[in-house]
């Protein structure tokens, strides 16, 4: 396996690089792409730092046998499936996002759930056998990684977690994407509003009029026909309540629940709901 050391490049390009999506980076970890697409991206590897952490990454994780096996069947491929590589105008928006993604810590373990979400599209795997083992890996993966999982530890990045989520806040909203508002309901909470980027699998949900408790969390539930997965806790302060997620996508969920839960969370929903959203499902 090559290990890519770039022969240049600075601190900013090692922080954040818009020139390669992930996805062309997964692509050519799985041998996916043209000889001339290669060449490419291997001399940019060779150059950004970045890159070339995450191509190592990525080398690295298909060269466990089961991401080999996965990666020989999609050779099979027909042109269709590759409608999830990102269009080149959707690169070029990427240019003038700025990067609010999750902490490095977690990084690894979403851009494996990004994997298998792909894996799911491109592989056409048949349903009943897709939704439990996609579910059990994200209700893992949402425990342990949910940005707001940690936030009763003694970490010091809570103040930063909310000024990425309050920066989100403004982008989401000024972008078209599907929208759900929620209608107050005193004494429980005020109004609110969830945004979602099935594209990204990006949610957002912001909530006016949450009072924070010292015995209860605010918890967010994914729910999928009798399923249930929860995707971590909201943010509350100043009697406003915010939660970013990232990777929902993979669960195709129906409704997104809010509920009351003891301090720390509940693996499995047992407090009130508070909010409930049915989503519309895409056809």
């Amino acid at each position: 396996m090559h290990s890519w050391r770039p022969e240049s490049g600075n601190k900013e390009e090692s922080r954040n690089c818009v020139v390669l999506p992930e996805e062309k980076l997964v692509d050519y970890a799985m041998n996916r792409l043209g000889e001339a697409e290669r060449l490419r991206v291997a001399a940019h590897a060779a150059q950004c730092s970045h890159c070339a952490e995450r191509l190592n990454e990525w080398e690295s994780l298909m060269a466990v046998p089961e991401m080999q096996a996965l990666s020989l069947r999609e050779q099979g491929n027909t042109p269709e499936d590759e409608a999830c590589m990102v269009e080149p105008d959707k690169m070029i928006a990427r240019t003038v996002q700025p990067d609010f993604g999750p902490p490095a810590r977690l990084g690894r373990k979403l851009r494996l759930l990004a994997l298998l979400r792909s894996f799911r599209i491109r592989l056409k795997l048949k349903r009943r056998f897709i939704l439990p083992g996609a579910a059990g890996l994200a209700l893992m993966i949402c425990l342990f990684a949910g940005l707001f999982a940690l936030k009763h530890q003694a970490n010091p990045s809570d103040a930063s977690i909310e000024r990425q989520v309050t920066s989100k806040i403004a982008y989401m909203q000024s972008a078209d994407y599907e929208k759900y508002p929620i209608a107050p309901l005193p004494p429980l909470h005020g109004s609110g509003g969830l945004w979602i980027n099935p594209d990204s699998g990006e949610l957002l949900i912001v909530m006016d009029g949450l009072n924070p408790s010292e015995e209860k969390d605010y918890q967010v539930w994914l729910q999928h026909e009798q399923q249930s997965f929860s995707a971590g806790m909201m943010l509350t302060r100043n009697l406003q309540g915010k939660g970013y997620y990232y990777g929902y996508g993979i669960m195709n969920p129906d409704r997104i629940v809010i509920s009351l839960e003891p301090k720390g969370g509940s693996l499995v929903q047992t407090g009130p709901e508070t909010v409930r959203i049915k989503l519309n499902k895409q056809p």
